[in-house]
């Protein structure tokens, strides 16, 4: 049995087949936006609730668990949704709506007034957090098949303990030094790479993958036009015979 695994590894070419980097960094880049905004919704905006509203834990904890509850909704409309619409453009649609909340985020966290209002705050971040869902499968398509569990595996692994790391002790500097706008020192660049990741393999689907809507648009299109002029020909073929007669 050994001898046959490395009979078949030395002359099966999947075996072979590297992990192409920039595919590897694209999805590194996207498995790294969902700490930061995780971070933010369960752990920063918990240290609002406290030194602002005077929450104890027990009181964080409940709210943080109501949140919770947002985000296990957010997944199962995501699975809903992803049979009518392609998930990359889930993804997309995600990342602009947080992309904008990003931007005012500073300004409300100044003006926030009740533990309400950090309520709502939370749910929103949490909903159109960036993540891999429901796109996920399609990301995995473009590692070398017998390499997407060891890639994915390092990857995620990876990106949680950088990300956490530096959004923990990063966020506690930047706000210290620049107040509330020192987020949009690790959020803007998080949304950045993201998108950029989300792009690359949009990009990739364009070129490789017939089911891509864009493809499937383009098909229909010339599908319809190679109808409309056998029709068209059809028709010529007719006057024709009715001339001769």
């Amino acid at each position: 049995m050994g001898k046959a695994a490395e009979l078949l590894k030395s002359t099966n070419p999947i075996w072979k087949e590297k992990v192409n980097k920039k595919t590897f960094t694209a999805y590194l880049l996207v498995h790294c936006g969902w700490p930061v905004f995780f971070y933010f919704t369960y752990m920063y905006c918990a240290s609002v609730l406290k030194t602002k509203f005077g929450y104890t834990p027990e009181q964080i904890i409940h709210q943080n668990f109501n949140v919770s509850l947002v985000q296990l909704f957010s997944f199962f409309l995501v699975t809903v949704l992803c049979k009518r619409i392609y998930p990359l453009k889930i993804l997309k649609i995600r990342f602009y709506i947080l992309s904008c909340m990003v931007l005012v985020l500073p300004f409300l966290l100044d003006r926030i007034n009740s533990p309400t209002e950090v309520f709502f705050l939370q749910a929103f971040c949490i909903f159109f957090a960036l993540t891999n869902v429901p796109a996920a499968p399609i990301f995995l398509i473009y590692f070398p098949v017998f390499k997407r569990f060891t890639c994915d595996s390092i990857i995620y692994a990876s990106s949680r303990a950088l990300i956490y790391f530096i959004t923990a002790f990063g966020i506690v500097y930047l706000t210290e030094s620049f107040g509330q706008f020192g987020l949009w020192f690790i959020m803007i660049p998080a949304c950045i790479g993201y998108i950029w990741g989300v792009q690359y393999f949009d990009k990739l689907e364009r070129e490789q993958n017939d089911y891509h809507p864009a493809n499937r648009v383009s098909a229909e299109f010339g599908l319809k036009k190679l109808q409309e002029s056998l029709k068209m020909h059809g028709e010529d073929i007719e006057t024709k015979k009715r001339i001769r007669i």
